[in-house]
């Protein structure tokens, strides 16, 4: 049975990314999570928190319900700290030797996830409403920098269910199904380096108004599988976007769309469809019973067919490898450790009985390669769920 289910989901998911080769792709919505981020991002075996809405919508079963009120989880990408005292000190940053250094393959940004996060997940249903913030700053030649600045409204919920056929032994098998929509507004900009001072003067509230604009709204739907073998193992298998249109709406300028005009270009796209394999293991503690109340260990490949459907954004497969620790310790104290796209990760969590706040270091690779550009980002997060 479960051979027939896996071969059914390969079989609709590569039917449907058929009507997506000619469409254009839009950037997958990916919500920031300092405790993810700690322990090598999500993992297609996770199912414990309302972390699972965007691990695995086949976990919507596993865990004890919990009820998400708010967030705030800020994202640190980059060298931001150095460019902030950079513009800090003012003065002429053309003839500054350090505008150069520090502009130089750049690659900084923030994020902020919240305050709306409100979400619930248990007894097999999963919803959730989501708001992120985001901008990106870039250098894409040596004498020009650009921004990319994003908000991002999320709404998604679904169902799992258990099938009975392992009813009534030590294994369990999960099913689920979560659907999507979402709205983004892009807007950003383009400055030369050598205008710099310029852009210094006229940073403010209204340096985007007079920008190109753009509204993406889009719908879809993942699929997901999750097998358990008790609370020792679990093997994950998740279809992110199997078919997720969307909708671009471009506008001259964001003032244009402040003021009600039509957009000047309408063009229909998709998100990339991502498929992922993840195993879960807890190991018996033993003696370290005494340290550790739990400990859970992830093993996860990652997006393991974009070479197939979307070959312009396929990447080498060690990007695609992910790895995964969290111990906990005293109920209230959780470290963890990871390995994505090549580069390590770690974090911790700290119960504070009326929220939990979780912090890490995690690195992100910006190339198809590993170890051509990596950043290292920092994020700290405080999360309200009960």
């Amino acid at each position: 049975m479960v051979k027939r289910i896996l071969i059914l989901l390969l079989v609709l998911s590569s039917a449907l990314q058929v009507f997506s080769l000619d469409l254009h792709t839009e950037p997958s919505l990916e919500i920031f999570s300092a405790r993810m981020a700690g322990m090598g991002g999500y993992h297609a075996a996770l199912a414990d928190d309302v972390s699972v809405l965007f691990s695995n919508p086949a976990g919507y079963r596993v865990p004890e319900p919990e009820l998400s009120v708010a967030e705030l989880t800020l994202n640190l990408t980059g060298p931001i700290f150095d460019m902030a005292n950079l513009f800090l000190e003012g003065g002429d940053l053309l003839n500054n030797p350090d505008t150069y250094e520090i502009f130089d393959s750049l690659y900084s940004g923030i994020g902020l996830v919240g305050p709306i996060a409100v979400a619930f997940v248990g007894d097999g249903v999963g919803f959730g409403i989501y708001n992120q913030t985001s901008t990106i700053i870039r250098s894409p030649t040596a004498t020009e920098f650009e921004s990319t600045v994003r908000e991002e409204l999320l709404l998604t919920g679904g169902y799992s269910f258990r099938l009975p056929a392992f009813e009534g032994t030590i294994h369990t098998l999960d099913l689920g199904l979560s659907m999507k929509g979402f709205l983004r507004g892009e807007g950003g900009f383009t400055y030369s380096l050598l205008l710099i001072n310029d852009f210094m003067d006229n940073l403010g509230p209204d340096l985007l108004l007079n920008e190109p604009y753009a509204n993406i709204t889009g719908i879809g739907f993942d699929l997901g599988l999750l097998y358990s073998y008790g609370d020792a193992l679990s093997v994950g298998l998740v279809g992110q976007d199997v078919f997720s249109p969307t909708l671009r709406s471009s506008y001259t300028s964001m003032q244009d769309y402040l003021d009600g005009n039509d957009a000047i270009d309408k063009e229909n796209g998709v998100l990339p469809f991502q498929l992922h394999a993840g195993l879960r293991y807890t190991p018996p503690l033993g003696p370290l019973s005494r340290y550790f109340s739990d400990v859970d260990l992830y093993f996860d490949y990652r997006n393991m067919f974009d070479f197939l459907f979307f070959p312009e954004l396929a990447t080498n497969p060690v990007l695609h490898l992910s790895f995964g620790a969290e111990f906990r310790m005293l109920e209230i104290l959780s470290l963890r450790t990871g390995l994505y796209q090549g580069l390590l990760a770690a974090g911790l969590g700290v119960d504070l009985n009326f929220a939990t706040l979780n912090m890490a270091m995690y690195g992100t690779e910006q190339s198809l390669e590993p170890g051509m550009q990596p950043v290292y980002n920092v994020i700290l997060g405080l999360e309200f769920r009960y």
